[in-house]
C-alpha cells in the first residue's frame, strides 16, 4: 500500500530554512520541493508554504513575517464588509503579488524535476473572503445577509476563474482549498446554497482538480461528491468509517483517505504505523481511495515518514 504525501510548510525545514524565506522566494520554493521530494519520493507536488494566503495578499491583505519558524499569516484584512469585496478586481494575475513567483518556481521545477506532477494550491471563494474579512465578519454575514454573502464569494469565484485561467496559460494544474467552508462552522444548508454553486464552477474550469475541505465534513459529503472534483479528502476529524460508507462504489472522485498528521512530528515510529494501519484497515478493498499523510507537521521526522512507508509496503 501507498502513502500519499502532502508536503507545505514542511518542505522549508527540507533546507533548513524558515517558512517565512522560502515563502517569497522563487528559487528557494522551487529547491525546497525538490529537497522534499528527494527525501520522501511523492507526487504530485504541491507548490506553496502559506498557501491560504496568496490570493489575499494580490487584493491588500497584510502578510507579516512570523515569531521564528511560524507560518506566515495575515494580520491586516483589507475589507471592512462585504460591499468591498465586490468592488475587488485583479485585470491581470499574472503580474499580481507573488503569483509572479509561484510560476517562477514552478518554470524552475519543471526544469529539474521535468516528469513529476505540480500544483497549485488555490483558495475557495468562501475561504478567500474568510481572510479578505476576517472569520467572524463572515461568518456572521452567513445569517445575517447571506444573499451579499452569496454575490460576494460569486464575485471572488469569477476572480479565481481568471487566476486559474492564467495559471492554464502557462500550463499549470490547481487544486481548491475551501477548509473554512466545512460544518460546524458553517452550516450544511448554507453550504448547498451558498458555496456550493461557486465550487462547481471552479471545479468544471479548473478540470476536475483535487478539492480539499478539511473538519468534519461528513454533513456536506453529498454535495462535494456533485461538485465535479477530481479527488476529495476524507479528514481524520470526521467519521471516516461512515463517509467511506457513503461514497458511490464505482463512480464519483478519487478519496484520500488521511492519517493524523501529528503522528509524523514525533521519532515514535510504532505510533505512526499504528495509524497507518488503523487508516489502510478502512480502505482496503476500496480501489477509489489512497491513504494519505494528512499536511506533514513543519518538524515532520523523515525517519517516521519512512517507516511508514516501509511499513504500508509490507501490507
Amino acid at each position: 500500500m501507498h502513502l500519499d504525501i502532502v508536503v507545505y510548510e514542511h518542505a522549508a525545514r527540507c533546507l533548513d530554512l524558515r517558512p517565512w524565506t522560502v515563502s517569497s522566494d522563487a528559487t528557494l520554493l522551487a529547491d525546497a520541493h525538490h529537497a522534499a521530494h528527494v527525501r520522501y519520493g511523492h507526487a504530485p507536488l504541491n507548490l506553496g508554504i502559506d498557501i491560504y494566503n496568496i490570493e489575499a495578499e494580490a487584493y491588500g491583505a497584510r502578510v507579516d513575517e512570523p515569531l521564528a519558524d511560524g507560518l506566515p499569516s495575515i494580520n491586516a484584512h483589507p475589507c471592512t464588509d462585504l460591499a468591498a469585496v465586490l468592488d475587488l478586481h485583479i485585470d491581470d494575475w499574472s503580474q499580481a503579488g507573488r503569483v509572479p513567483m509561484l510560476i517562477a518556481a514552478a518554470q524552475r521545477l519543471r526544469q529539474t524535476l521535468p516528469e513529476v506532477p505540480l500544483r497549485i494550491p488555490l483558495c475557495g471563494p468562501f475561504s478567500l473572503a474568510t481572510h479578505l474579512l476576517g472569520l467572524e465578519t463572515v461568518l456572521m454575514a452567513l445569517f445575517e445577509d447571506p444573499q451579499t454573502l452569496a454575490a460576494a464569494c460569486r464575485h471572488l469565484a469569477l476572480g479565481q476563474e481568471r487566476l486559474i485561467r492564467t495559471l492554464h496559460d502557462h500550463e499549470l494544474s490547481v487544486s481548491l482549498f475551501e477548509s473554512a467552508a466545512t460544518p460546524p462552522l458553517v452550516p450544511p444548508d448554507c453550504f448547498t446554497d451558498i458555496i456550493a454553486p461557486c465550487l462547481e464552477h471552479l471545479c468544471a474550469v479548473a478540470r476536475h482538480p483535487a478539492l480539499i475541505i478539511g473538519g468534519d465534513t461528513l454533513a456536506i459529503l453529498p454535495d462535494m461528491l456533485t461538485l465535479g472534483a477530481g479527488a476529495i479528502i476524507c479528514p481524520v476529524e470526521t467519521d471516516q468509517a461512515a463517509f467511506l460508507d457513503r461514497l458511490p462504489g464505482d463512480d464519483g472522485p478519487m478519496v484520500r483517505v488521511n492519517m493524523d498528521p501529528a503522528v509524523f512530528a514525533a521519532a515514535d515510529p510504532q505510533r505512526a504505523c499504528t495509524e497507518a494501519g488503523r487508516v489502510a484497515s478502512l480502505i482496503q478493498d476500496r480501489p477509489r481511495c489512497s491513504l494519505g499523510s494528512g499536511i506533514l507537521p513543519l518538524d515532520a521526522q523523515a525517519g517516521t515518514v519512512q517507516a511508514v512507508k516501509d511499513h504500508l509496503a509490507r501490507i
